[in-house]
């Protein structure tokens, strides 16, 4: 029985929740949005799950809101096909930032559903980052992590 609850967190709002997962998703609509909640909810049974993105895509007036969100994230989903150049630094600056002192990996996950017809997706794939095709791969993806201990 699932014993937790989903935080939908939007500007200018920092809730903070006790423990649990949480996710900042940048350049996605209410329907994705729907659906990567579900496929974390599948994996979170006993703690909260807290989602943060913004209606709007990150500007100078949202910045502040988004990095202090970003730095508290476990994972960042960015929607290569629906970012700014801001949201790309934000997301590259806190790949590797962790409140946990010793979480050294990587929290960003790139998706396109435009696979390599987006200039920036092929740009990740030369340098080396994993980018995801689907919302299925994306599904897959949130499985092998939890089902890894990530």
């Amino acid at each position: 029985m699932k014993s937790s609850n989903t935080y939908h967190v939007t500007p200018p709002s920092l809730t903070l929740t006790g423990n649990g997962i949480t996710v900042f998703l940048m350049g996605f609509d209410k329907s994705s949005i729907s659906k990567i909640e579900k496929m974390f909810e599948k994996h979170v049974y006993d703690s909260d799950l807290s989602l943060y993105y913004s209606d709007e895509s990150i500007d100078k007036d949202t910045i502040a809101w988004a990095d202090a969100s970003c730095k508290k994230a476990n994972y960042i989903i960015l929607n290569l096909d629906n970012t700014n150049p801001l949201e790309i630094e934000l997301a590259s600056e806190n790949n590797f930032e962790s409140i946990d002192e010793n979480d050294d990996s990587e929290k960003v996950i790139n998706y396109t559903n435009l696979g390599d017809e987006n200039p920036l997706a092929f740009y990740k794939l030369s340098l080396g980052d994993n980018v995801i095709h689907t919302m299925d791969e994306l599904s897959e993806l949130i499985d092998v992590m939890f089902d890894n201990g990530e």
